[in-house]
């Protein structure tokens, strides 16, 4: 088998991994309003969420699963309080003006992030069809949120969300960036763990209350298990294939599509033609983002 076909064969697996990543974070909409019907807050989640995770992890390290010189490595502790944490915090500020729709469709701007990253830090000048990928990507988020659009949209909600995308866009471009070299089980359970601190921090700057019941902690711990800890093994593990960060930030859309689906299939919630739309241009970017 020659170099050319192996290397195919390995971004290939990876690309599924990150399929596999994007299915699993589809559920969080799901998980989470269980936890809010079952008496935690919004943030009280966040907080479970996240102590489970670093519990988890701690477990990992105890059970020989990660590597120490990992989950503590400057670099896996950097991108979690200097990336994920505003990035969890200017999401959370997104979905708290604009509601979960339109602040879905503006994280997933981070396709055009991304290559802005490209272009300013490498000098990396992205082909025809990358560009094309990202503007379908963008046209099919904004068609999914659909009716969302419909109100008005507060200046202050639309910079929350724009940052979210950019702050997610930099999360996966510098994961990509110290990947090599590193097993990726080990930075994702690091990073998961190193955000309790900035789940933490957030109790104290963002309003609300920190309500936790027995109740919610399953759906805490489906999310610190499977949404946090599984679903960016599958993430970090494809981009230590090869998938680039770009190509990798528009087949996470996928999430976007399954999470409207969840809702019409569990929640009733209306199937409309724009949605049908965007979900089009959505697949026509998967297509598009593979080429040069």
């Amino acid at each position: 088998m020659s170099a050319s076909r192996q290397l195919g064969m390995r971004r290939g697996g990876g690309l599924l991994a990150v399929y596999a990543a994007a299915a699993l974070w589809s559920t969080i909409g799901v998980a989470t309003r269980l936890g809010y019907t079952a008496g935690c807050s919004p943030l009280g989640i966040l907080v479970a969420r996240q102590a489970l995770a670093a519990l988890a992890t701690l477990l990992g390290l105890v059970a020989g699963l990660y590597r120490p010189s990992v989950v503590f490595d400057r670099r896996v502790i950097g991108i979690a309080l200097t990336l994920f944490t505003p990035f969890y915090v200017s999401y959370y500020y997104a979905v708290e003006a604009l509601g979960v729709g339109r602040a879905a469709a503006l994280l997933y701007t981070a396709p055009a992030w991304i290559l802005a990253y490209q272009l300013t830090l490498e000098h990396w000048k992205p082909g025809s069809s990358k560009l094309l990928a990202t503007t379908f990507t963008i046209a099919g988020a904004l068609l999914l949120a659909g009716e969302a659009w419909g109100g008005l949209v507060s200046p202050g909600g639309l910079v929350w969300g724009l940052a979210s995308g950019a702050f997610y866009a930099a999360t996966v471009y510098a994961a990509a960036r110290i990947i090599t070299g590193l097993e990726p089980s080990s930075v994702a359970a690091g990073t998961q763990a190193w955000l309790l601190p900035g789940a933490l921090a957030a109790t104290v700057v963002m309003p609300g209350s920190v309500k936790v019941t027995l109740q919610c902690l399953p759906a805490a711990a489906y999310l610190a298990i499977v949404v946090s800890h599984l679903s960016y093994i599958l993430f970090y593990r494809g981009l230590s294939k090869g998938v680039e960060p770009h190509r990798a930030s528009i087949a996470a859309t996928l999430e976007l599509v399954l999470s409207m689906a969840w809702g019409w299939l569990l929640f009733s919630e209306p199937f409309t033609v724009l949605y049908g739309a965007g979900v089009v241009l959505i697949a026509a970017a998967q297509l598009l983002a593979g080429r040069g």
